[in-house]
């Protein structure tokens, strides 16, 4: 299996509604996770500028759209594997 594809499983796993380990993350430890996907662009970076303008509404958007499936599933390679990393160091496999 490659990286990529085991990449994918731990992301899956811990991310998707029906991932067998979908309970191991905390809430906040899934947002930060989910905020490395790159699906519907760059949403971390928007997210991280909407807080420091102290703007909810863009923030509240941000959020809505890194909950979206479609941001995981559609993501970079190069994002999922910053979404795997992140979930390791959470379960403390790095």
């Amino acid at each position: 299996m490659s990286e990529r594809d085991k990449n994918w499983e731990i992301v899956v796993a811990y991310l998707h509604h029906d991932g067998h380990l979908n309970n191991r993350l905390t809430t906040p430890q899934k947002q930060r996770v989910r905020l490395e996907g790159d699906g519907m662009g760059d949403v971390k970076t928007r997210y991280h500028k909407a807080a420091a303008q102290n703007d909810d509404k863009t923030m509240e958007s941000m959020i809505d759209l890194v909950w979206d499936w479609s941001h995981i599933r559609d993501s970079s390679p190069n994002a999922i594997a910053r979404m795997a990393n992140q979930i390791k160091i959470y379960r403390g496999l790095v």
